[in-house]
């Protein structure tokens, strides 16, 4: 399978090209034509996988530039966070529209400015919740709504700030839960809050490529120094 055949449009195309993203993963296979069908999905996938391209591709197509906040993709941990905004810019370069990161440790002030344009979201509940607070962010035009490794943000504690943001969500949405790892709260998720979701399950896969192994061979008394190093 090719990303052509997917349903992408030509403007992702072409950045993936530049990117030399030559064919998907299988998660990117199964869940993107659903993705573009507007379906609620579970997608049973770790980091690596390639599920920010799964769950980005129609968002960042559908959505409309200075249309307000269309959609909100929320990550346990600031570095996700990071990570995923980082990777929605590049998949974004052909599209005419803003992408803002929100996370807890940092000033809220220059965030609230730069939600001002905001069109695509991405955040950890703690922040979202403050900006909510605060009347820095509306929800109301709420297209979509990913919430991503929704299994670690259960394991920190989150649920009842998620099940919070989700109340305030338009019901009339695209929801997205991906999760390493399938539990009860998943499932409560599921049941509550998503539309006759379809579940998608693959193998986890991380690219050969990005790993690096490395193997020290010292003397007992200095394991523990080097390892504290």
């Amino acid at each position: 399978m090719k990303f052509e055949e997917l349903g992408i449009g030509k403007g992702l195309l072409e950045t993936l090209k530049r990117m030399r993203f030559t064919e998907p993963t299988p998660i990117q296979d199964k869940a993107i034509p659903l993705a573009y069908e507007g379906r609620d999905l579970i997608g049973n996938a770790s980091t690596g996988s390639g599920k920010t391209l799964a769950f980005g591709a129609p968002i960042i197509e559908k959505v409309k530039r200075r249309g307000g906040v269309q959609a909100l993709i929320m990550a346990p941990t600031r570095e996700l966070a990071e990570q995923v905004a980082k990777s929605m810019r590049k998949f974004a370069e052909e599209y005419d529209i803003n992408i803002e990161e929100i996370y807890g440790g940092v000033s809220i002030n220059p965030q609230i400015t730069r939600l001002e344009h905001a069109d695509i979201v991405v955040g950890t509940p703690g922040r979202i919740l403050d900006h909510l607070e605060r009347r820095t962010l509306s929800l109301s035009k709420i297209s979509f709504l990913v919430l991503d490794e929704a299994d670690r943000m259960v394991d920190m504690g989150f649920l009842p700030d998620v099940e919070k943001i989700i109340k305030m969500c338009p019901r009339e949405r695209q929801t997205m839960l991906f999760s390493a790892t399938t539990s009860p709260d998943v499932a409560y998720m599921e049941k509550n809050y998503m539309n006759k979701p379809i579940t998608i399950t693959v193998d986890s896969y991380v690219d050969p490529s990005k790993l690096k192994q490395v193997f020290y061979d010292v003397q007992n008394y200095e394991k523990f120094s080097l390892l504290v190093h």
